[in-house]
């Protein structure tokens, strides 16, 4: 009996460790978090680190270039409602929340829509 749950726990860690390990595009991870300032293409949290500094390391935009910019995409949203969210960008996928608790996810290249979630919030009773 004791060999049998040695046994057991020794699995459970071995899976969990190779879980954490091996955990696939997309997931944010604590270590990620500490790494932020090594992964200046993502935007890993609402505030990119575990500082909160709302700043990015990237460097090819400046004062030289930055009236060159020009809008590459957009995405129509289906409200008229104002929007307040700081997008999250992991592994090339951009996630954000609208009006009405809705989440959705965009390809951050093209702008095309991956998947969403509506939780269904009824607008017509919330105040306005």
């Amino acid at each position: 009996m004791r060999n049998a749950l040695r046994w057991i726990l020794t699995l459970a860690a071995v899976v969990c460790t190779t879980s954490i390990a091996a955990a696939p595009p997309g997931w944010v991870t604590a270590d990620r978090l500490a790494a932020a300032d090594r992964d200046p293409d993502n935007w890993l949290s609402v505030g990119r680190d575990y500082g909160e500094t709302r700043f990015s390391p990237l460097t090819s935009i400046d004062a030289t270039n930055v009236s060159r910019l020009h809008l590459t995409w957009f995405h129509d949203l289906d409200t008229r409602r104002g929007q307040e969210a700081t997008p999250v960008v992991v592994d090339g996928v951009m996630y954000t929340s609208t009006a009405w608790s809705r989440v959705l996810a965009l390809n951050a290249v093209t702008g095309e829509a991956l998947w969403q979630f509506d939780p269904k919030v009824n607008g017509q009773v919330a105040p306005g």
